[in-house]
């Protein structure tokens, strides 16, 4: 017969719950909070040389614009869209961008996309996601293109993940810019 050993009292089990309690208390005190890493990650883009977000990144802004959306008002100011990444005049040369859309869009406002690159860099394609939305817009030649967007659910400021295939090469050009067309505005 082989012995038995007792079952563990109580106080052994209150000792094990009270050091299970206290390690999960200090890794939840560790972690950084969702605005301040969004914060470090918006300060990292006016440093020269920064190449973009990464999609953790970008899925830690569009979660902070979901809960704070006094984020996207900082962020925009009176405009209604904004490309994250560093621009110059609005103008931004990665092939991956991302664009924060304000809570007061219209569903008969649209997105004017505005290509320049040069001539080896085309044909290009835009693709742009969001909620609800998953459009391709195919660039020829240099130009603009308009685009209507029907953010599903839209009440809340939006993350619009836009990226150019091929990607056009450095000193290839402005690159893109995306602006909102009001409903009365022509192209």
């Amino acid at each position: 017969m082989s012995p038995r050993f007792p079952p563990p009292g109580a106080g052994f089990l209150l000792v094990v719950a009270g050091i299970l309690g206290a390690a999960g208390f200090l890794g939840w005190g560790f972690s950084t909070p969702l605005l301040d890493r969004v914060w470090s990650l918006l300060q990292r883009t006016e440093i020269a040389g920064f190449q973009g977000l990464t999609d953790r990144e970008a899925d830690h802004l569009e979660a902070a614009l979901a809960r704070h959306p006094s984020l996207a008002q900082e962020l925009l100011g009176n405009r209604a869209a904004r490309i994250v990444e560093p621009s110059e005049e609005r103008w931004c040369a990665l092939a991956r961008q991302h664009l924060v859309v304000s809570s007061g869009w219209r569903g008969k406002d649209r997105l004017r996309i505005s290509l320049e690159v040069g001539e080896e860099a085309l044909p290009v394609s835009v693709r742009i996601r969001g909620p609800g939305l998953d459009e391709e817009l195919g660039f020829e030649e240099v130009g603009a293109q308009e685009l209507s967007l029907p953010l599903e659910g839209h009440g809340a400021p939006a993350l619009l993940r836009v990226s150019l295939s091929p990607a056009p090469p450095p000193g290839s050009g402005r690159g893109l810019r995306v602006d909102v067309v009001e409903e009365d505005a022509a192209l």
